[in-house]
């Protein structure tokens, strides 16, 4: 993620409505304005495009609860140094609510267990769209190594409440039992976001010694 201009003054309250005016001021309906909310925060938070081969939209009738699927693979730059690496592939499995669609502790717990029933091939009515993906997840379940997870990601414009959280904690638990060992579930905003970009790094001074061990 890119990080922000050292030029740039703004307050997050004129970040995030300067960010939210991109999507209310264009002419989409508000199932076409929350598709383009769910894409413009996931692909800054993970640092992708869109038409990136591993970004899927899924957003719509049909979807199983799922708006957006994005595959980040491995590091492979990794393997060919030679050197070990203990991250895997990770599926990040999205649900995001824009506007009015996120009423709070039931959104989280609803939403967060229509995915988990999508996930076990519980959900029949899916979009075409849909249903591809659920294979590929699918098969990555089967195939997954210990080091490869799918993450339910919970997106909205302000972050979630600390009671939220603790939906999210249950729902985790439950896909760890039901889905994948390495299940997890996160949650990112529009303050995600601002945050990212305005992290302070501070240099450090003086002379450091190594210490070893005998």
């Amino acid at each position: 993620m890119k990080s922000a201009d050292p030029k740039d003054k703004r307050t997050y309250k004129q970040f995030r409505q300067e960010w939210v005016a991109e999507i209310e001021d264009a002419e989409l309906s508000p199932l076409g304005k929350g598709i383009q909310f769910a894409a413009k925060l996931v692909s800054q938070w993970l640092d992708v495009t869109t038409d990136d081969d591993d970004f899927v939209i899924c957003d719509g009738s049909g979807d199983g609860g799922i708006d957006i699927a994005y595959l980040q693979r491995a590091d492979s730059s990794s393997e060919e140094k030679g050197t070990e690496t203990t991250e895997g592939d990770t599926w990040y499995i999205v649900q995001s609510k824009y506007g009015t669609s996120f009423t709070g502790r039931d959104t989280i717990s609803q939403e967060g267990h229509k995915i988990l029933r999508t996930l076990e091939g519980a959900n029949q009515n899916l979009s075409d769209v849909s249903r591809q993906l659920l294979e590929k997840l699918n098969q990555f379940r089967q195939q997954a190594s210990d080091a490869d997870r799918i993450v339910l990601v919970f997106a909205t414009v302000n972050p979630i409440t600390q009671q939220d959280r603790q939906e999210i904690e249950k729902i985790k638990i439950l896909g760890r039992k039901c889905i994948i060992p390495k299940f997890d579930v996160e949650d990112i905003s529009v303050r995600t976001i601002w945050d990212e970009q305005h992290k302070v790094s501070v240099p450090l001074h003086g002379q450091f010694l190594e210490q070893y061990s005998g």
